[in-house]
């Protein structure tokens, strides 16, 4: 059996390029915001990413500009898992495909639907979350006109599913993808 080597340390903050910078920064944000909840303190972040309070305020202007971020990359991850749900040929694997991998990414990471709360009223955040449900809607569209699901699921439909899963693992944990199985099943025409 192989000993598994040690990690190795994360590079000097000085040697990252600008975009490295902002994903460490965000991964730390989004570890910190998860363990200690939305209103943690930027200095906790900037100790999580290794760096002082100067070069978080160097990359965001604000916690409020982090949080968006962080928001925006979420809400960008799930418009590309919904244009690749599109791909898929049988419109109805394509759909619960996507409300899987929401569920399963939404179960790992529950900061971000308040982080999403706190901060849709800006219009970069605004502005992704319409691209995103747009998406969403066209496949929702798309299984409904092929008789895959009922013909009155609305995209708000999409968003009960993810708001019910929610609940159902804070409510009992593992229980979301029980609780998608009964919204699945009850949304197929």
């Amino acid at each position: 059996m192989a000993v598994p080597s040690p990690p190795q340390p994360a590079p000097p903050w000085a040697e990252l390029t600008p975009e490295e910078k902002r994903l460490r920064l965000l991964a730390a944000a989004a570890d910190v915001l998860a363990r200690e909840g939305i209103d943690a303190p930027m200095p906790a972040i900037a100790a999580a990413a290794g760096i002082g309070i100067g070069s978080v305020y160097r990359q965001f202007a604000s916690k409020d500009d982090l949080v968006a971020a962080l928001v925006i990359e979420r809400l960008d991850a799930a418009y590309v898992a919904a244009c690749a749900a599109l791909q898929i040929a049988d419109p109805w694997d394509g759909f619960t495909g996507f409300l899987h991998e929401m569920v399963s990414r939404q179960t790992a990471d529950d900061v971000v639907n308040e982080a999403l709360a706190r901060t849709s009223d800006r219009d970069d955040v605004a502005t992704m979350l319409a691209r995103c449900s747009a998406e969403i809607d066209r496949l929702l569209a798309r299984a409904r006109d092929a008789g895959a699901i009922r013909a009155d699921a609305v995209l708000e439909d999409v968003f009960l599913v993810f708001a019910a899963t929610r609940a159902a693992e804070q409510r009992l944990p593992g229980g979301a993808p029980r609780m998608l199985a009964l919204l699945t099943d009850a949304l197929r025409a």
